[in-house]
């Protein structure tokens, strides 16, 4: 058990990968950015010296949950099924921004 525990250096597995976030005052001073500077994302990710993938991680969020807990069968409506307060209040979020007609629950 001894000689197991010292081979062994870390307790995740090889194909489990970490990704790096930024805190959040990242992700809002770089929408900032955006709306009062009117700066494109190249600008705004050379100036904070991050990802492009950060400023569009919500997006992302929604599109895979959209993936994994949406409902697909179909096309022409958009509905997500998730208990969690802060999933409901993204997908509502972009539900509501790219959709023209009434969002409704």
């Amino acid at each position: 058990m001894a000689g197991e525990a010292t081979r062994r250096s870390s307790i995740r597995s090889k194909w489990e990968h970490t990704f790096v976030t930024y805190p959040p005052y990242v992700r809002d001073k770089a929408r900032r950015m955006r709306v009062e500077r009117d700066l494109t994302i190249d600008e705004i990710t050379e100036r904070l010296a991050i990802s492009r993938q950060t400023i569009y991680s919500a997006f992302r969020d929604f599109i895979c949950m959209y993936i994994g807990e949406g409902y697909k069968r179909n096309r022409n409506r958009v509905s997500l099924g998730n208990s969690d307060p802060y999933v409901v209040r993204l997908a509502a979020h972009f539900i509501r921004r790219f959709s023209r007609n009434r969002v409704s629950y």
